[in-house]
């Protein structure tokens, strides 16, 4: 199940991977955290400390399972189908995200970009609940401040009346977003000691 919907110019991806991905990752991430030659928390935007690299480690059925991913957000904007050996997977690495932990505004390079989400600890709790910190528990006027902890968001476009320019997505584990790699996005911090969110994250090109 999956579906691509355009809240602005260029259109996202949402769809799910299957327990067989998740499960795959979960265990290529347990085996390389902590480990000095996989580290990547130095080569990427994230303001997180435990971002490992698994360019490496990652199974060619995984890569193959995004990769379709990727061409079935393909088939449903361009109409039309693009066989799976004119796409690479330039990069995949892995983002353990803990409490005030943050992505800033970034993009990515290559033609899609993908994230997976393969655990969040906090998709049970309602927005409201999210938002109940020091920081974000005083907005009270969603149309001129918006929830943001827990959150990612991607951006397009200027600022004007009747002009959506972004879009936020509150991820559950399974989640699959697909983008075109120039989009900025930015994925918030939150504030739940204790609790983890884990992404995997990548680039994919056309050869």
């Amino acid at each position: 199940m999956s579906d691509v919907i355009f809240p602005f110019g260029p259109p996202i991806y949402i769809g799910k991977v299957g327990e067989n991905v998740l499960q795959e990752l979960d265990a290529r991430i347990e085996e390389t955290g902590g480990k000095p030659e996989f580290d990547a928390s130095g080569q990427l935007a994230g303001r997180i400390k435990k971002q490992t690299h698994l360019d490496d480690v990652i199974s060619d059925t995984v890569k193959v399972q995004i990769l379709n991913h990727c061409s079935t957000f393909y088939e449903k904007t361009a109409y039309q189908k693009i066989p799976l050996e004119s796409m690479v997977l330039d990069s995949i690495w892995s983002n353990i995200q803990e409490a005030r932990e943050f992505n800033p505004v970034h993009q990515h390079t290559g033609n899609f970009s993908f994230v997976i989400y393969t655990r969040n600890d906090l998709e049970d709790l309602s927005v409201e609940e999210m938002q109940d910190n020091e920081y974000d528990n005083k907005i009270v006027d969603y149309d001129n401040q918006k929830p943001l902890a827990g959150m990612i968001e991607l951006f397009y476009g200027e600022g004007n009346w009747m002009n959506w320019t972004s879009f936020t997505h509150v991820p559950k584990r399974g989640d699959i977003l697909i983008f075109p790699s120039w989009l900025r996005h930015t994925v918030y911090a939150h504030y739940e000691a204790g609790k983890i969110r884990i992404s995997v994250a990548g680039n994919v090109s056309f050869k």
